[in-house]
């Protein structure tokens, strides 16, 4: 299956996606806007850039994350939100890997928190995308 990882780069779990795909080969995209836009901007380009997008942070969400699922949900791409205050990252892995095969996703958008908000973010986010990715093909190899 061919797979891509769609993120704006910023610190935290953004940036923890897209070493994800750079350590796995697996190609990644997004906009960055100029500070001139707006974040809500970046969001939507993002997300009409994927068919998909997952948001993962710990405990409380932000103004960007609330931004992110609105638009998403008003533009009917599907939206998954994982808590890494309630999910552990394994269940994280098996949750995020079924969300993908049910909605047949290809170009996922990766966003959440920013390391500020809480520096475990970058590693977990890292960690799950890697072994999704790693599970995703293992299935597909598999059939």
């Amino acid at each position: 299956m061919c797979f891509k990882i769609i993120s704006g780069g910023q610190d935290g779990a953004e940036q923890g996606a897209i070493d994800a795909a750079i350590d796995l080969g697996v190609k990644y995209a997004g906009a960055v806007v100029p500070e001139s836009f707006s974040l809500e901007t970046q969001i939507e380009r993002n997300i009409l850039s994927s068919n998909g997008m997952v948001v993962f942070y710990y405990g409380q969400t932000n103004g960007q994350i609330a931004t992110a699922v609105k638009t998403a949900v008003l533009l009917g791409y599907p939206c998954m939100v994982v808590d890494f205050s309630t999910n552990s990252i394994e269940q994280a892995v098996v949750d995020v890997s079924r969300w993908i095969d049910q909605n047949r996703i290809t170009k996922l958008y990766v966003t959440g928190v920013k390391t500020g908000e809480d520096r475990r973010i970058y590693t977990n986010t890292r960690t799950v995308v890697s072994k999704t990715i790693a599970r995703i093909r293992y299935g597909c190899d598999s059939k």
